[in-house]
């Protein structure tokens, strides 16, 4: 008798409104298993607390490629750190001028990352990482000129 086992690599929770301790419990199961290359949490109600544990997560994995923190998750400029992936969403979490700054200036570090996913609004940022001192901005200019209201 021979038995075949199937590892789970790519695991997507969007829209499950789990939470901030939801996610949390999933990061750590996926910490000790570290099988997962790519996880998408978007519009899982994560918010601000829980972004330190999926970042610790992302940084001590060995074999993530891609992370999806897209959707309304209200993670904000406090979520706004370098991972060290190859592809990382952020797309409408309310990352403004600062929090793409501080993203920038940490990531003109990171080796590995090849796609970042910024948008708000109708407001495409792009990123390259051979170009990483001029982020460019799509669709409504430039980001400090950028109304708030």
């Amino acid at each position: 008798m021979r038995l075949v086992t199937k590892v789970l690599t790519d695991l997507k929770l969007s829209n499950m409104n789990i939470g901030p301790e939801g996610v949390i419990s999933v990061v750590r199961v996926e910490r000790k298993r570290n099988k997962i290359t790519s996880l998408t949490l978007d519009d899982c109600s994560i918010g601000p607390d829980s972004i330190g544990e999926i970042a610790k997560y992302v940084l001590e994995s060995k074999v993530l490629t891609e992370l999806s923190l897209g959707g309304e998750d209200d993670i904000g400029d406090k979520g706004a750190i370098a991972f060290a992936t190859t592809g990382l969403k952020l797309n409408y979490n309310g990352i403004d001028f600062l929090g793409l700054e501080i993203l920038a200036s940490t990531l003109r570090v990171n080796k590995v990352l090849t796609e970042l996913w910024l948008s708000d609004q109708g407001t495409w940022y792009e990123f390259n990482r051979g170009d990483i001192e001029r982020v460019k901005l799509r669709a409504d200019g430039d980001p400090r000129r950028r109304n708030n209201s």
